[in-house]
């Protein structure tokens, strides 16, 4: 799994399935892959802002 998550560093659109959250997050951009961590950035846009987070699971 690691090597498929390291050919999508820096994709755009990529869907990626939290177990701890039991859910998909959609549109993030994978930034780095450990041994047993993933780093991806995703954003949120309302009506008022654009929010741009950075987050780091297992």
């Amino acid at each position: 799994m690691e090597t498929k998550l390291q050919e999508l560093i820096g994709q755009p659109n990529v869907w990626l399935y939290i177990k701890s959250s039991n859910g998909w997050v959609k549109n993030v951009e994978i930034v780095e892959v450990d041994s047993d961590t993933v780093t991806f950035r995703y954003q949120h846009e309302s009506a008022e802002e654009v929010k741009v987070w950075e987050k780091t699971t297992r």
